[in-house]
Formats: structure tokens, sequence, C-alpha cells
């Protein structure tokens, strides 16, 4: 979608990329608002914005985070070890550190919860970079076969962190990479051009609510970032599409 146009209430002309036109008499716009914002939205349709939603569109930022999954032949983040001054370490698959520490700042157990339904000796760990460090990630693409630098360094992180990753990594030897980790680089993706929506100080109490607005009576809007209770997880974007649907199907 490159443009928007038509009467403050509808029916709306949709240009797209391609040359097609779309006329309609009710619209869900269900792009984030980081490509939203480069859409030529006519300026009575605009002007109808609320101040809020207008802000939305303009100024909120993405968050900068992507995501490592890397599969491993046994559930070592589950083993109890001593650490380097003595103390004995139970963990339970998350891992927190501080910013700054050259190690992964925030991982997880991908299955936790899963294992009684389909119980299984190997594990799956998510590691979540952000920031500068998702900013320097090899892997492109989502849900993609992650890069071996990739996955060599973020191997080599959880190891400082709880030991046995290294040895425990699966797909060593003569198996290639794919087999043993998947990457998504939200910052590179050109529908998103980031994670989730981030809001900056000030922007959630300023502009609470105005993300799922209607314009006039027949523009609706869809999108993590229209939802107040779940933005920023996948909960967010289906309850929003969800919501916008029932608007649309009341207003018949």
């Amino acid at each position: 979608l490159i443009a928007l146009g038509g009467d403050t209430e509808g029916p709306y002309h949709l240009y797209f990329a391609d040359g097609s036109t779309v006329t309609a008499h009710k619209v869900i716009l269900a792009l984030p608002h980081t490509t939203l914002r480069e859409v030529d939205i006519q300026h009575n349709i605009w002007n109808s914005f609320s101040a809020g939603k207008q802000t939305l569109i303009r100024s909120l930022a993405m968050a900068s985070s992507n995501k490592v999954q890397l599969q491993f032949d046994r559930k070592f983040f589950l083993d109890p070890y001593t650490s380097a001054n003595g103390v004995r370490v139970d963990p339970n698959g998350d891992i927190y550190t501080d910013p700054g520490i050259d190690t992964v700042n925030c991982a997880w157990d991908e299955a936790t919860g899963q294992y009684r339904q389909n119980p299984s000796d190997k594990g799956l760990m998510v590691c979540f970079p952000s920031g500068e460090r998702a900013a320097a990630m090899h892997s492109t693409g989502l849900n993609v076969p992650a890069h071996p630098r990739d996955i060599d360094l973020f191997t080599a992180q959880l190891e400082q962190v709880i030991p046995g990753a290294t040895a425990s990594l699966s797909g060593g030897g003569s198996k290639p990479a794919t087999y043993r980790a998947l990457a998504s680089n939200w910052d590179r993706n050109y529908w998103s051009r980031g994670a989730y929506a981030s809001f900056h100080p000030g922007q959630w109490t300023s502009t609470h609510g105005a993300g799922q607005e209607i314009v006039g009576s027949n523009l609706h809007f869809a999108g993590e970032y229209t939802d107040v209770e779940n933005g920023g997880f996948l909960e967010g974007a289906v309850t929003s599409g969800e919501r916008a649907a029932r608007e649309v199907y009341r207003s018949l």
C-alpha cells in the first residue's frame, strides 16, 4: 500500500505499488506503524485522525530485538552446577544478565510446559539479543537457518552463564548449521522495521488507546501496537484483528 485517498467516511481508494487500485467502503489498516507512516494518506483523512493516533503513526518506535533458537542434545540448562566462587546454582532455564557484560543478556528454555506432552531429551534455548547486539547479527530473514557465526557466538555466551552449552549443541560434526539453529532478524525485516512497538517516555499515557480508534465510521486499525492489553506480543496482533473484525461486523 502506497497511498490512501477518498472521503473521510468512505469510500476509500487504496493504491498499491504494483499499480493496482482498490475502492472499498470499509477498510482495516493492519500495517505496522513503521510502514503505515510511509503511506501517502490524503489530507482530509489524515486530519480526521486524533492527535494521539497521528503521534503513534509518526513517531512510535520499534524495539530492536532479534531471536536465535538453538537446539541441544540435552537440557544442560537445567543441570545444577557450582559457580566459580563456589556457590551451587540450580538453573531453571531462564537467563538474565547485566547489560554490557559479554554474555547473553536474555535467554530462556523455549519448550517450558511442553515436556509433559512431548517428552524429549533434547532442549531448545532462545537467545534474545537487543540493541547493538541485535544490529550486529549476521543472520537475516525470519525463521531462517542461523548464520554459523551467530551460532558460535551465542553458544559461547551461553557457556559463560551455564556450563555445557558447547558440548550439548546439536548438529555438530558433519551436520550443517541448519539442523541446529534458527534465527529471526526483525531489525532488517522490510515489512516491520523492528520487533514490536516500543513506547518512549510519555507516549503510553499520551496516546493510550489511540491506536485502535476508528476514523470516521469505516476506517479501522489493527496490529499489536493498537492493542492496549497485549501490545508487543502475538496475542496483541491476534486480538486486535478480532476487535477490528467485530467493529466492521457490528457496523454492517
